[in-house]
């Protein structure tokens, strides 16, 4: 079984902390956070981590930052997850780094992965690879103590949507379900934040 190594920042959303958790469990990774602050800081993690990096065959970044950190440490096969869809900044830095390095691309949609190969990533190290769901994990039975607790009744239809409000259309969900609410009002949404994420909801669901 390879070593993997997977670096991650603090604050992810949750694709990213189930990925992770996945990587741990299934294939032993180890799992380290990285710094977003301060380039310097991010440099003397990265020299930290170089021990690491050299005991390891693969290592798995979400995010750019740890992308830099991996690149820094010396890594030299790395299997890279964005985490949000990319600017021009992204593509350039991306670009210029898969010619140095063995990286290859995870991308959950093909609209992520066209954006990239069409700003001059190659083809070759971008890969599509949706989201998988295991039906077998959800409870397919309602649980009427956990809705009520949640506030709400028997009758709504309640639309969930986890992850971070700033890369994963939260707010785009959150207008349709107040659209919904106003043809049935049934509808209703369930979001799961934290952080300045739940303040930027409060926000958002109080206009």
């Amino acid at each position: 079984m390879p070593k993997v190594l997977a670096l991650r920042l603090a604050a992810t959303d949750v694709d990213t902390d189930v990925l992770c958790r996945t990587l741990s469990r299934r294939l032993s990774a180890a799992v380290r956070t990285v710094s977003a602050d301060h380039p310097l800081v991010l440099l003397r993690q990265a020299r930290a981590m170089r021990k690491n990096v050299a005991n390891c065959d693969v290592v798995h970044t979400f995010g750019t930052r740890p992308l830099a950190c991996a690149i820094a440490a010396g890594a030299t096969r790395i299997v890279h997850s964005l985490t949000r869809f990319p600017t021009s900044a992204d593509t350039r830095w991306l670009r210029a780094a898969v010619q140095h390095r063995a990286i290859e691309i995870v991308c959950p949609t093909d609209t992520l992965r066209r954006a990239l190969v069409t700003r001059g990533v190659p083809i070759s190290r971008t890969h599509l690879v949706r989201p998988g769901v295991s039906l077998g994990d959800f409870q397919t039975q309602r649980d009427e103590k956990i809705r009520a607790a949640l506030g709400f009744s028997p009758g709504d239809r309640v639309l969930f949507a986890p992850g971070d409000i700033r890369h994963n259309g939260i707010s785009a969900s959150m207008w349709a379900a107040s659209l919904l609410a106003v043809i049935d009002e049934r509808y209703k949404i369930l979001v799961h934040a934290r952080g300045e994420n739940a303040d930027a909801i409060n926000r958002l669901s109080s206009r």
